[in-house]
């Protein structure tokens, strides 16, 4: 059985040792000098050692007491870190948020969220994970976020999804392709196109090849790329055109980078909010938790509006 030693016994011993003088000491605690012995000899019976020497002159440690001061010192130290840092989270000055996102998404929306966040909580770090959604489910699964921000998976029973937005597929490609004087885009139109493909293991390139499959045409892939820096950089030269997901745009299209919805058949995802069943978040997760939500049920009309606004005049 562990002895029953308390914090303030600690703090009363280490005062002692520093001070030298059991009149120092209690004055620097703000507590009697009769209540200061009694503490340090309760110290010393439940240790069942004796930690200092005193006479009427002076006060010194003995060979335990100089052990047991570090070991003192370090204890109340660290108690004191915990319970500061402790506060300062429950102030929301402190501490740490984990989003775990599909790359669309955190060069986006969770981008865009990130302002307003360091407004409400200037003390509280961000980490963010890309991936795909898979990824983005592991890592809530095994507690590695606090949430995550992604495409609706069944695999997980153990995670609550919240739709908020339908994606759309665009065709993405270099201004003055024949693809411009189009408004909306068949994937069948696209069997001849030289692709720039995202990644096989997301769900979102298995849509697009579902949906070459579905209008009985194969997929010209050019080249496969697993970052939207390259796959723009691919289309900006002209090598070949890409399907994205609407929340992409705002990072591809640009100045030299046009898009076009592909209409038929219509490649759509299911985007939402990825949380533990059952689970609770921090306050500070919780209100980046709301400040996605909104940006996310917000975006969900915005993609096709980007496409129009990138059409020539």
């Amino acid at each position: 059985m562990y002895p029953d030693v308390k914090f303030r016994q600690i703090r009363a011993f280490i005062a002692v040792a520093e001070w030298r003088s059991f009149t120092k000491a209690s004055a620097a605690l703000h507590i009697s000098q009769p209540a200061l012995t009694a503490s340090i000899r309760q110290l010393e019976e439940t240790l069942a050692t004796r930690l200092l020497d005193r006479n009427t002159r002076s006060v010194t440690l003995t060979e335990s007491g100089e052990s047991f001061f570090a070991t003192a010192k370090y204890l109340v130290r660290s108690f004191d870190s915990f319970i500061g840092d402790t506060r300062d989270k429950g102030n929301l000055q402190a501490g740490q948020v984990v989003v775990s996102a599909l790359p669309s998404v955190s060069a986006t929306l969770v981008r865009d969220s990130i302002p307003k966040f360091r407004r409400m909580f200037p003390g509280v770090s961000l980490h963010l994970y890309d991936g795909i959604d898979l990824d983005v489910a592991g890592h809530v699964v095994r507690m590695q976020a606090d949430f995550g921000v992604g495409g609706r998976l069944t695999r997980y029973p153990e995670l609550d999804f919240e739709p908020l937005a339908v994606e759309k597929a665009f065709v993405v490609f270099r201004r003055g392709h024949w693809l411009a004087q189009r408004k909306k885009v068949a994937v069948a139109e696209l069997a001849d196109e030289p692709m720039i493909v995202q990644s096989r293991r997301t769900r979102w390139q298995q849509l697009v090849e579902e949906a070459f499959v579905k209008s009985d045409v194969r997929t010209n892939t050019l080249c496969e790329v697993q970052q939207l820096s390259s796959l723009k950089s691919f289309i900006e030269t002209g090598l070949g055109v890409a399907i994205v997901n609407s929340t992409c745009l705002p990072v591809v299209v640009g100045a030299g980078i046009l898009a076009r919805e592909v209409a038929s058949p219509p490649i759509t995802r299911e985007i939402g909010i990825i949380t533990r069943a059952g689970g609770s978040m921090s306050v500070a997760a919780e209100s980046f938790r709301q400040i996605i939500h909104a940006a996310l049920t917000h975006a969900g009309a915005g993609p096709a509006q980007s496409a129009d606004a990138a059409r020539p005049a």
